[in-house]
């Protein structure tokens, strides 16, 4: 299992951790670092911490280029690193390297790269071997992130960076452009004497050890049919629905609108607005919203607003408003692998805005990254859920009716708005 994501998301501007991320607090991080590995070992699978030596303070996503954090040794050692010692010292099985150049611990740039290069922490020595093998005394399985990555393979030759990372200390080269290249490089690094017979020998025990602990040495087959016994339960669903409702977060509440207090007979236009029309890989949006709300407001009109909505189309949504009794926007930003995109478009945010002139009642609802709340600032009514999928948009329904509590609190901070830890509360009420 290629998780836990133990990056301390600190950054705003994070494109690609985010909501991927525990929260910005370290000690909330480790913590629930802990909890995930206990439960991977206790389903006899190996848990994953990444991306070494952090992640969380960028605003560079690495599939498509180099990110680099300037932070001294102190900050590190306060901030990015203790959730991975926490992660070693529950006896983690892997740790997973990032393509992050940390001058701080490794000055130096990378030898044979297309241009002048600050070396990522998948590249070096110093980080993978002299801190997180010698000072954190790490002695599982290290991983690489993804080589196909921009970070590294549009800067180095994949024969060469294969050979680099195995002898920075990585165990596994996972996911090079070039397979092939990939091995003759590190073969030909061995027979030069770059990487040792030794090295590579500890690396061969460090796998077959990790695969026999899991059984795999016995069995390496999975009955993928079980899985839905052991996981699709009624159970299991419920927990699930139970944790999305007890997430969902009510930052702000001026005109005390929530539980949404209008009459079944009610004139409501929903506003579905989404990032980007296309990638929607997991599912339509508002697939399972839309029909929730109109279970409880069947006079609903819906509307799609996205980065493809037309200036006509912008006035349209504007003229209803003034007709509708409520509205209602879902707000959908996801955090995307080669997107380096978590914002919505100005016009978006100026009809969100704009519509916020009304007297009527008026709720958002943000599902994905919620830092997108600091943009619409001026909205009177923000409910966060920080996922995209079919539970939590039935749980946000019920939240918005009245059908649920609702007590979630920051894991973050927004800036210039709340504090982490802010959250206001409501009771369940009857409409």
């Amino acid at each position: 299992d290629f998780y836990p994501i133990v990056d301390v998301n600190n950054n705003a501007r994070n494109p690609i951790i985010n909501i991927r991320s525990f929260g910005e607090d370290v000690k909330l991080v480790s913590d629930m670092a802990r909890a995930y590995i206990r439960g991977v070992r206790d389903g006899a699978m190996i848990a994953t911490a990444k991306h070494f030596p952090g992640h969380g303070d960028t605003a560079t996503d690495t599939h498509l280029g180099l990110a680099v954090i300037e932070h001294p040794r102190s900050h590190l050692d306060q901030v990015e690193l203790p959730p991975f010692q926490a992660a070693i010292d529950a006896g983690v099985g892997a740790v997973m390297s990032s393509h992050i150049a940390l001058p701080a611990l490794d000055p130096a740039d990378v030898p044979g790269a297309a241009r002048r290069l600050p070396t990522p922490a998948t590249l070096s020595r110093p980080i993978l071997t002299g801190l997180l093998r010698e000072r954190m005394k790490f002695d599982g399985l290290i991983y690489t992130d993804s080589m196909s990555m921009f970070a590294i393979s549009q800067n180095v030759a994949p024969d060469r960076a294969a050979a680099l990372a195995v002898r920075a200390g990585a165990d596994q080269v996972l996911h090079s452009p070039d397979d092939d290249a990939a091995f003759r490089g590190i073969k030909a690094a061995v027979a030069a004497g770059e990487i040792s017979d030794v090295q590579i020998t500890q690396s061969v025990e460090r796998v077959l050890t990790a695969k026999a602990r899991v059984g795999l040495h016995a069995a390496r087959g999975v009955d993928l049919a079980s899985i839905d016994a052991k996981l699709g339960t009624r159970d299991h669903e419920q927990l699930a629905d139970d944790l999305a409702a007890r997430a969902i977060t009510l930052i702000k509440d001026d005109r005390r609108q929530v539980p949404l207090a209008v009459p079944p007979a009610a004139n409501v236009l929903y506003l579905s607005v989404i990032d980007y029309a296309s990638g929607w890989r997991e599912g339509a949006p508002s697939r399972t919203f839309l029909p929730e709300l109109k279970k409880r407001w069947p006079n609903v009109t819906a509307v799609e607003i996205s980065d493809r909505t037309t200036a006509d189309e912008f006035d349209l949504v504007r003229g209803l408003a003034r007709r509708e009794d409520a509205i209602v926007a879902s707000v959908f930003v996801r955090i995307a692998s080669y997107s380096g995109r978590m914002d919505l478009s100005e016009r978006q945010v100026a009809l969100l805005d704009g519509l916020s002139a009304t007297n009527k009642p008026y709720v958002m609802v943000l599902f994905g990254n919620p830092y997108t709340a600091t943009f619409v600032q001026k909205l009177p009514a923000m409910l966060l859920t920080y996922e995209a999928f079919d539970g939590m948009e039935a749980a946000a329904v019920r939240a918005l009716a009245g059908d649920a509590p609702i007590a979630g609190r920051l894991p973050i901070s927004l800036p210039g708005m709340f504090p982490i830890g802010h959250g206001l509360l409501r009771d369940p009420s009857r409409r």
